[in-house]
């Protein structure tokens, strides 16, 4: 093995194995309550190695505004100071269960519950869900994107993006006298389609969890048609949306589901169950080859309540679940992670301090980091924070492995700096020994935008500068790019993301 290339290997071997953070608190000081938005739905939204998060927060001051959304960013360094989102200004005015997503431009999109819309003279709360969109450091307006007319609600938003920058949206709604669950998307950033409803009506249907797979949303939810509660399912395509199936077929009930998408194009579920007597975490994967449901597998199994489950899957295909477990007497996170399709064993993120640890949320950022964020409880006689732990794992399972596959490839690309990108970003790529090497810029139809290098480099590690211009000089314009390294026959990828 090459000196620098074992002396890479090792790093990576140490640094993996201290594969998460010591847990930070992102509000200290604050008195109010902090709450992340539940399992259903996603508090955070990854763009290259910025992290955005939205969450929300009642004021204990002799001023109380209500519930209202707040929004952070964590510049891939450090976590910058928060800003509210929500325009309530009053204790009727409430704004909560904000969901966030970011689609391939760059934009973070932002949903929640507000009874912000429509006030009555004898405070009845008439709910529906507020949009706002963050795009080159600006804020758009808030816009009501349900227009519920009637005295009624629309509760718990979920949004993703897909391939083609289509932003979906799912959320339950009791405009006809029972919760069921609707459906509506964005095209173009400004044009919303009709609202579609998903379940039967006269069913209690709720709880949506939303995901996407290339360019199809997927909706899973709990549903009570067949006398306890079970999770359905119900994939888009272009030609439409398919029929509903249950997937959890439980005896006792099942509750509170949460789906997510991989690259590959499998979908994976998870909900809480009752069929063992106390709820337990259920898992079940759609296979993007066979186009079905594999068998349902049971991932939690200790006497006391497993709850909340969050999956987040990485670019790598490792799926991750996060949980509540209330096991050493209060509640704490506890996470297992699957690697092609096996299941590892489960560990504890939090501290078993006493005070309970509740409502996970996670993303991955382009190098495969993970960014955590929970309420907890950490001082009993104070309402909870959000907190935040990062965490990484390796894309391979050893050492050998790795090296390996180094051995194969002769040149690493390390990740952009700072990436998203606004005007420069550094770029470092490793060549096992001297040779020619080339690094260039592409957009993602392939074409070369900018050659930053080609020639004769030693062997080591070797730094250049992209100012987000084209070969000609001309500033690029937003959206996904490509890099690519090439040396001694191997060539390696990466990706930047340009915002302005």
């Amino acid at each position: 093995m090459r000196p620098i290339l074992m002396a890479l290997l090792l790093s990576c071997s140490l640094g993996w194995a201290q594969s998460w953070t010591p847990s930070q608190n992102l509000m200290p000081g604050d008195f109010g309550s902090s709450w992340t938005t539940g399992n259903n739905a996603r508090s955070l939204g990854a763009l290259g190695d910025t992290v955005f998060l939205v969450w929300y927060n009642a004021t204990d001051t002799n001023y109380n505004t209500g519930h209202q959304v707040y929004f952070k960013m964590f510049d891939g360094t450090v976590w910058l100071a928060g800003q509210k989102i929500s325009p309530g200004t009053n204790w009727r005015r409430h704004s909560w269960y904000p969901a966030c997503a970011v689609d391939g431009q760059g934009s973070l999109h932002v949903v929640w519950e507000s009874n912000d819309f429509i006030p009555t003279s004898d405070g009845a709360s008439i709910y529906d869900i507020a949009y706002r969109r963050f795009s080159q450091g600006t804020w758009s307006g808030v816009t009501n994107v349900t227009t519920n007319s009637s005295q009624g609600y629309s509760w718990r938003p979920a949004i993703a993006c897909g391939q083609d920058n289509l932003v979906h949206l799912a959320w339950q709604d009791n405009r006809q006298g029972t919760f069921r669950i609707f459906y509506k998307s964005l095209a173009g950033g400004s044009t919303w389609s009709s609202d579609l409803c998903l379940s039967p009506q006269g069913i209690y249907a709720g709880f949506p969890s939303l995901a996407v797979i290339g360019s199809q949303p997927a909706v899973v939810w709990q549903d009570f048609r067949d006398g306890s509660s079970q999770i359905y399912f119900r994939k888009g395509s272009p030609s439409g949306w398919g029929q509903d199936s249950a997937i959890s077929q439980s005896t006792y009930g099942a509750f509170a589901p949460c789906l997510a998408g991989d690259e590959a194009g499998n979908l994976h579920a998870a909900w809480e169950d009752l069929r063992d007597g106390n709820f337990e975490i259920y898992y079940r994967r759609f296979s993007a080859q066979t186009q079905s449901w594999e068998n349902v597998i049971r991932l939690t199994d200790d006497p006391f309540f497993s709850r909340q489950p969050f999956l987040q899957c990485q670019s790598d295909g490792t799926v991750n679940l996060f949980w509540a477990d209330d096991r050493s007497g209060s509640y704490d996170i506890y996470h297992r992670r699957s690697v092609n399709n096996a299941w590892q064993p489960e560990t504890t993120l939090t501290s078993h301090d006493g005070y309970s640890s509740l409502g996970p949320s996670a993303a991955a950022d382009h190098s495969g980091n993970l960014h955590l964020v929970w309420s907890d409880f950490y001082v009993w006689y104070q309402a909870p924070d959000v907190f935040y732990m990062l965490g990484a794992y390796p894309k391979v399972s050893s050492v050998e492995t790795q090296s390996e596959a180094m051995r194969e490839k002769e040149v690493l690309l390390l990740p952009a700096r700072p990436n998203p990108v606004r005007d420069g970003t550094r770029i470092s790529m490793m060549t096992a020994e001297s040779g020619w090497a080339r690094l260039g810029i592409y957009n993602i139809a392939g074409q070369l935008v900018k050659e930053l290098y080609r020639g004769h480099l030693s062997g080591g590690t070797h730094e250049f500068r992209w100012d987000a211009k084209d070969g000609n000089g001309n500033r690029v314009s937003n959206g996904l790019y490509l890099t690519r390294a090439e040396s001694g026959g191997a060539a390696a990828t990466g990706k930047i993301m340009v915002v302005r």
